[in-house]
């Protein structure tokens, strides 16, 4: 999934006025909290997308695991524009595609 891909999907299930830079910041919470929380990626090291990066770059997690990023920002837009309730209901959906994420890539990279 490419970030404009994300952006796209993003804004047709969940319709919002936030800008690519906002949504960006978004993208950069939850691939670094992925890369230092799930991977083991020193906070230095981790990958940070800038104002300037072309849309068009594939995000880290590929299908069908993707899925977190969109729920990420879901949650975030609920959190800001729709109130607690929303955010909780979309962030437990986030939480579960964590979860199953965090579980596939402890099984598959670090078995040993």
């Amino acid at each position: 999934m490419t970030i404009k891909e994300l952006f796209d999907y993003v804004n047709e299930i969940r319709p919002n006025s936030y800008g690519n830079q906002t949504k960006l910041v978004w993208v950069n919470e939850i691939e670094g909290a992925v890369q230092t929380e799930i991977m083991g990626i020193l906070p230095a090291n981790v990958i940070n997308y800038k104002d300037n990066v072309d849309l068009n770059t594939t995000l880290l997690i590929g299908a069908p695991h993707a899925k977190l990023y969109a729920w990420y920002m879901i949650a975030m837009i609920d959190l800001v524009t729709m109130g607690s309730g929303a955010f909780e209901n979309s962030q437990k959906v986030f939480r579960k595609f964590w979860d199953e994420y965090a579980r596939w890539y402890l099984r598959t990279h670090r078995a040993a």
